[in-house]
């Protein structure tokens, strides 16, 4: 219980105990709070990149070493995976270059005003859209019907 506490997660084992001795902290729910965790620190780590991404012009080439020193608290391997993503569909910010080298695309202001834009005026269509119809029950055959 000190590992899941004091090294994944901001909450003492004090500040867990009330929980533990009711029954309401069981192992399953202590590893779906660390899974929480975890998610809410990579949208964390996804934001903190951007975030360093937007003091740079479009246009401009970026390397994962110098983001790495910005970033200090990512590991290379899990800001490559993150870089990766921003290489590929749906966001394509970037395109890698070879060796650690990236192009940045877009300011990434405008960039994520224009895909939020974007996503909202999709999230309006599907909205929009009514239920399909009930289709009409899948019509079958059997063998003796078919050579008929």
């Amino acid at each position: 219980m000190q590992y899941l506490t004091a090294s994944r997660v901001s909450l003492s084992p004090l500040s867990l105990r009330p929980a533990w001795e009711a029954g309401a902290l069981t192992v399953a729910s202590a590893k779906a709070l660390l899974k929480r965790h975890d998610s809410q620190r990579e949208d964390g780590n996804f934001s903190a990149l951007l975030r360093v991404l937007a003091q740079q012009p479009a246009y401009s080439l970026v390397t994962s070493v110098r983001l790495a020193e910005q970033l200090g608290s990512l590991d290379a391997a899990h800001l490559n995976q993150l870089l990766t993503v921003l290489t590929q569909p749906p966001f394509r910010l970037l395109s890698p270059l070879g060796q650690g080298e990236y192009l940045l695309h877009h300011e990434v202001p405008e960039y994520l005003r224009a895909k939020a834009q974007n996503w909202q005026v999709l999230a309006a269509n599907l909205d929009s859209k009514k239920p399909f119809a009930e289709a009409s029950p899948v019509r079958t055959w059997t063998a003796e019907q078919l050579l008929d």
